[in-house]
């Protein structure tokens, strides 16, 4: 099967339009991956290339809802060791953006800000985060993220028609969590 005809592609590609757009309203340049088949970062990002300082980010972009039952969402805990290992070996920022159509929206943060430890309290229980299980790492959202866009009822309606879950989304209300725009310092921290 050809790779862009893989439904999980699609889906994945209208994710990374959606991010990208995001990003380049912020200022940033983007230089997307250009081979077809598994990437481990989907775009490359600068800005201030012409100003004192340059910022330089490495993103990643899920395009997936988060969990039903937990308020957290998650990755391949082996894409997130390759991420650690890219992101140290070449002291770079590596950001993950999430896609999310139950949610209706775009929300990420950078790696570090992710696997900052956090104490959930959800249903009478505390869980520790980030979360390993099954081999997926989870963080908590919204806690850990910051808002960065919402999604149009058409553009959730696309990607529900790709999901590959097979149950429905229940109604979900997040109940904290920032609204912060994407602006860095000159050392890539979150302002």
């Amino acid at each position: 099967m050809d790779w862009n005809s893989k439904t999980e592609v699609k889906k994945g590609n209208l994710g990374e339009a959606m991010v990208r757009d995001i990003f380049e309203s912020n200022g940033w340049h983007i230089y997307p991956h250009a081979s077809e088949g598994p990437h481990i970062i989907d775009m490359v990002m600068m800005r201030g290339a012409r100003e004192n300082s340059m910022d330089l980010m490495l993103l990643d972009v899920k395009t997936k809802a988060h969990r039903t039952y937990y308020s957290d969402t998650g990755l391949n805990l082996h894409h997130y060791y390759l991420y650690s290992k890219f992101s140290n070996e070449h002291n770079s920022n590596f950001y993950l953006a999430f896609v999310d159509e139950s949610e209706k929206k775009v929300y990420g943060n950078y790696k570090s800000e992710l696997e900052k430890p956090r104490c959930i309290e959800k249903n009478g229980r505390t869980l520790k985060y980030p979360l390993i299980q099954n081999e997926i790492i989870y963080f908590p959202y919204p806690d850990a993220f910051e808002m960065l866009g919402d999604l149009t009822p058409g553009f959730c309606k696309q990607l529900k028609k790709l999901s590959q879950r097979n149950y429905e989304y229940p109604e979900y209300k997040a109940t904290s969590g920032t609204n912060a725009k994407i602006s860095t310092n000159g050392a890539g921290v979150v302002e």
